[in-house]
């Protein structure tokens, strides 16, 4: 394993936001999150332990489907090792959390760690954590390397590319031992970035089982998927003048995006149904939510990712019968892409 600095930098660029008050908000919380976490780890310090460093939601089925579909290629004490819910307390303890999270929000980055460092019960087998990318599994992966015994794993929840302000803290906040990834692209991008290719583990993907193929594609409905990137929308309502007469237009949007595009009609893809019978995506992690739903895609990117694929300058040159022969392949190529990113690899 590659060696780690004691103390390396904690980068901040969370959601794209440079807002004055963004870094004290964002510190408080993953503050609170962390005591949340430490206190339950308090008699946990023998065997394997999975920590879901994060505030439950949607979130949590890729920590519990790592457990279930992945983790025994890791570590045969994985599969059956307890799973801590950042979130799982009741009000008092979480208010009681607060307040000493109010005080840790006070130290600088290497004054947090230190202290998590004293307080982490002393381990006896591999960590777990959903996300070392974020403030709180950063000082839980480095407090536990301290330790003799510190294996550490981190977990993948995206489609992460080191030139991506969304994928920028998970990229370059990796500090754990090994990382569980899904599939090849990301890999690469680790690697772009200088990371020990030791350090990177491909597993198959987990967190989208609740979205597995179930009903009909609805002929004619076609859903537009841009990334988390104010520029790309442009490219994406010129794909849609293009579209067939009679085609249902619908716009999956990060949460970000969504208010500042009302005007477009709007619908999840991993909740919308029926599915439509076609997804066009940017470079993000809606990818998987399309492939799990067994939707073929279309993908729009820089870097080449489904097989049916344009560059964003191709993108903007498209026509319609460019899109009427992609779109044939993609259907085409379904099985080959949902292989191609993690999906249909047997559990282990």
């Amino acid at each position: 394993m590659a060696s780690l600095p004691e103390t390396p930098t904690f980068h901040f660029r969370h959601a794209g936001s440079h807002k004055p008050l963004a870094w004290p908000k964002y510190k408080t919380k993953e503050c609170w999150a962390l005591v949340m976490c430490l206190m339950q780890m308090r008699g946990k310090g023998a065997g394997a332990l999975i920590v879901h460093n994060w505030w439950g939601g949607g979130a949590l089925s890729f920590t519990r489907e790592f457990q279930s579909r992945r983790s025994g290629q890791i570590d045969t004490a994985l599969p059956g090792a307890p799973i801590i819910e950042a979130h799982a307390m009741g009000i008092v303890a979480k208010v009681l959390a607060l307040m000493l999270a109010a005080l840790l929000t006070l130290l600088p980055i290497t004054g947090i760690i230190a202290v998590t460092r004293r307080v982490l019960p002393r381990r006896t087998g591999p960590l777990v954590l959903y996300a070392d990318g974020h403030l709180s599994g950063f000082a839980l992966s480095l407090a536990a390397q301290a330790q003799p015994e510190g294996a550490t794993y981190s977990l993948q929840h995206g489609l992460y590319r080191s030139d991506d302000i969304g994928s920028f803290m998970m990229i370059r906040n990796f500090v754990s031992g090994q990382i569980c990834l899904w599939e090849g692209f990301t890999r690469q991008n680790y690697i772009e970035v200088g990371t020990d290719p030791a350090r990177l583990r491909v597993v198959g993907q987990y967190g989208f089982g609740h979205l597995a193929p179930a009903e009909d594609r609805r002929a004619g409905r076609v859903l537009l998927c841009p990334p988390y990137d104010e520029t790309q929308i442009e490219i994406f309502r010129q794909l849609e003048t293009h579209m067939p007469e009679g085609t249902e237009t619908l716009w999956s949007l990060h949460p970000m995006l969504r208010s500042a595009h009302s005007d477009l009609a709007q619908a999840a893809l991993n909740t919308v149904s029926p599915p439509p019978a076609l997804a066009i995506c940017g470079d993000s992690g809606v990818l998987m939510d399309a492939l799990s739903r067994g939707i073929p895609v279309i993908t729009v990117a820089d870097r080449p990712l489904a097989t049916a694929h344009l560059s964003e300058a191709e993108a903007q040159a498209a026509d319609a019968v460019t899109l009427d022969r992609l779109s044939r392949l993609a259907h085409d190529s379904l099985a080959a892409d949902r292989q191609r990113f993690g999906f249909d690899i047997p559990a282990g």
